[in-house]
């Protein structure tokens, strides 16, 4: 951490050879970026970095998702396109520059901490990756904050990629009382420590029954 690296080597074949799974992971991670520094950071004092860093934020929101259905097509094809390379280079250098230059108090939000509490569910994490459940739980982070619209263009996207858009599709109950110590562990989390407004069990709950009336416990 002292200084920064003298070289970035990335292989796009390599990538682009890799199973596919992993790229639609690592865009569902991605996904997350640009929406959790801006709701973490809202209405906070932001230095000239910060600035900067939800800035290139940017870069993991508009261009990624414009990007990123023909990016996986061709990494299920093993192409190296411009498309998958513009995607790659979001997932590997926009989101690491954001990262370095964001306070890390910015860093996280909903989405991340909801992934986190949904680990208490015995055998999740190995059963489903990291980004793909990212790309869930940034949709009801959105619901969660009234950004509806937003919220229903993430679930079509990671829809249109294979990945579940509810949690009944993953094999939950999705109930209160099922989920309480999953949303007991969300609030816990330190990516809820700053946050615009104060979040409650019952505001998460409600933003994913909100992701499943609009979904329909479907792909």
């Amino acid at each position: 951490l002292k200084s920064p690296a003298y070289h970035i080597f990335i292989d796009t074949e390599i990538i682009a050879e890799a199973p596919t799974e992993f790229f639609r992971a690592g865009i569902g991670d991605t996904l997350a970026k640009y929406y959790e520094v801006e709701f973490s950071a809202r209405g906070r004092e932001k230095t000239f970095k910060d600035e900067m860093g939800i800035s290139i934020s940017r870069m993991c929101n508009s261009p990624m998702i414009e990007a990123a259905p023909k990016a996986l097509n061709d990494c299920k094809n093993n192409t190296v396109s411009e498309k998958f390379e513009s995607v790659v280079l979001i997932i590997l250098v926009s989101t690491g520059m954001v990262s370095m230059l964001i306070n890390p108090e910015f860093n996280g939000a909903v989405a991340h901490a909801l992934f986190y509490g949904l680990t208490n569910i015995e055998g999740f994490e190995e059963k489903f990756l990291h980004g793909d459940v990212i790309g869930y739980t940034t949709a009801v982070q959105l619901m969660l904050d009234g950004k509806t619209d937003e919220a229903v263009k993430i679930g079509k996207l990671i829809a249109d990629m294979g990945v579940e858009t509810t949690l009944s599709a993953r094999g939950i109950n999705v109930d209160y009382e099922t989920l309480e110590p999953v949303l007991e562990s969300t609030l816990k989390d330190p990516d809820m420590d700053v946050l615009p407004y104060e979040v409650t069990k019952e505001m998460i709950f409600d933003a994913i029954i909100k992701m499943e009336e609009m979904f329909g416990g479907k792909k």
